[in-house]
């Protein structure tokens, strides 16, 4: 009986196939996933890898393709464009951030010099137009409504913003603002509103001399201004006289209260009793006790009788005084001189009148009585007979 043919080993290739060692595969050195090696004790003997399964004869299939390697996304740089809008849109924040430090230190120093604003029931809303009414009217007095024509104006009438009333000569009105002030306007004296709220009254004035007595409570502001000049007076309680004669020259007495006066950069507070007076681009004097008399001094035309119809009255007073010469405002110049020309008609006995008013309140007059006769007859005199035959 013959024997079997031995059976191949296990590890026994196909022919052609190259040549493998027998025995376990060793271990590789570096493994993916391996765990760390033990710090310390005999290392664990690794079991033999099994013997890979024998290939089948034939072609040898054709190997498969490697998995195409995926890059990982690259963030783009942006464009130019992108980045200078964000520029842009960066620069409006800077900007308020640096306004609101700048205003920081701004309303600190405000809150410092004006305080905080007054609240409670004391405190009246701002803004609240009021009402000015002419309550007393004598003589020649006219009112203009806005950019209008002057007209005579009737006791109870009202004024606005941009209204205006003006005295003639021999005239005078009182205007009324509620319970909180009342202004008495000389005569030959023009006014001009320029805003009434419950909070301030601000005037203009231009030539001649109102007097302002204010009893507000502290809680409403009078203003006068002066036409032809910065000069401005104020108070919120107080009785004071304000002049201005057209050429720069104005002049502030108080007889209670006090008054901040004005104007060329310089202010000055006028205390009952006391006077100041602006002259042309010069700042308000120091304020000084009012005089207990008035200085005026009249040149008056010499002789009698005139025999012309024209006439040049001029004197001296004192700078910021109200002068009137038959009834007719006379310019006060700053040194105090005034001049004033008149027209006289005929007639006898004919009084020419000159009156100061201060803004202290004094008055002082000066009269002088002329006889005008243009029509009189020149004399003529007759020549010596030797004239007419000579030897």
């Amino acid at each position: 009986m013959s024997s079997a043919s031995p059976k191949p080993p296990n590890d026994a290739t196909a022919p052609g196939a190259p040549n493998r060692p027998s025995g376990p595969r060793a271990a590789p050195l570096f493994e993916v996933g391996a765990a760390p090696a033990r710090a310390s004790g005999p290392r664990p003997a690794v079991a033999p890898a099994a013997a890979p399964a024998p290939r089948a004869s034939g072609p040898r299939p054709a190997p498969l393709p490697a998995p195409a390697l995926v890059p990982a996304p690259v963030r783009a740089r942006p464009p130019e464009a992108a980045r200078k809008r964000r520029k842009r849109s960066a620069w409006p924040f800077y900007l308020a951030m640096g306004l609101i430090l700048l205003a920081l230190p701004v309303g600190y120093y405000a809150l410092l010099q004006d305080g905080p604003p007054q609240s409670g029931p004391d405190a009246a809303p701002p803004g609240k137009p009021v009402e000015l009414k002419l309550t007393r009217v004598d003589g020649a007095v006219e009112i203009r409504h806005g950019g209008g024509q002057w007209s005579p104006v009737k006791p109870g009438e009202t004024l606005a913003p941009a209204d205006g009333v003006r005295t003639g000569e021999g005239g005078s009105a009182i205007l009324t603002g509620g319970d909180q002030y009342e202004v008495h306007l000389e005569a030959q004296t023009e006014v001009a509103v320029d805003e009434l709220t419950d909070s301030i009254s601000r005037v203009m004035l231009g030539g001649g001399m109102a007097t302002a007595k204010v009893q507000g409570g502290g809680k409403h502001t009078f203003e006068v201004h002066a036409r032809n000049s910065d000069a401005v007076a104020r108070t919120r309680q107080g009785t004071f006289a304000i002049s201005n004669n057209m050429a720069g020259t104005v002049a502030v007495g108080t007889k209670d209260g006090e008054v901040e006066f004005g104007g060329h950069g310089k202010t000055v507070i006028v205390r009952a009793g006391q006077q100041s007076v602006v002259r042309p681009g010069q700042a308000p004097s120091d304020p000084t006790t009012l005089p207990s008399s008035l200085l005026l001094k009249v040149d008056w035309p010499a002789g009698k009788v005139l025999t012309r119809p024209d006439v040049v009255i001029t004197g001296q007073s004192e700078p910021g005084t109200l002068v009137t010469v038959q009834d007719r405002n006379a310019v006060v110049d700053s040194n105090g001189t005034f001049r004033v020309r008149l027209s006289l008609k005929d007639g006898k006995k004919k009084a020419l009148k000159v009156t100061a008013r201060s803004v202290g309140g004094l008055r002082e007059d000066s009269e002088h009585v002329v006889d005008v006769d243009t029509h009189a007859p020149s004399a003529t005199v007759q020549p010596p007979d030797w004239v007419d035959n000579p030897r």
